[in-house]
């Protein structure tokens, strides 16, 4: 990254960055040597909480409906099938 006056900053392809996608979603970005890894992150905590991955048929669910609520409280393991209707 070039900073302002032209200098490479340093150590900023490590750090962390946080955005929101097309959809309303935070979205996770580390950089490394490998390239860009993009996480959604209510899918991340929900996952913490319950220490392990969530299966193929698994959405993260956002009990309120509000998107950028990303506390883990507000969310909640729903089948694919039942998310949808």
């Amino acid at each position: 990254m070039v900073g302002v006056k032209g200098q490479q900053k340093g150590n900023r392809k490590n750090k962390p960055t946080i955005f929101k996608d097309k959809d309303g979603y935070l979205l996770l970005v580390i950089r490394d040597k490998k390239g860009d890894r993009i996480y959604k992150l209510h899918r991340l905590l929900l996952e913490y909480k319950l220490r392990r991955k969530l299966k193929i048929n698994e959405v993260c669910h956002h009990i309120n409906n509000i998107k950028m609520d990303n506390r883990v409280k507000n969310l909640k393991v729903k089948s694919k099938s039942k998310h949808q209707s």
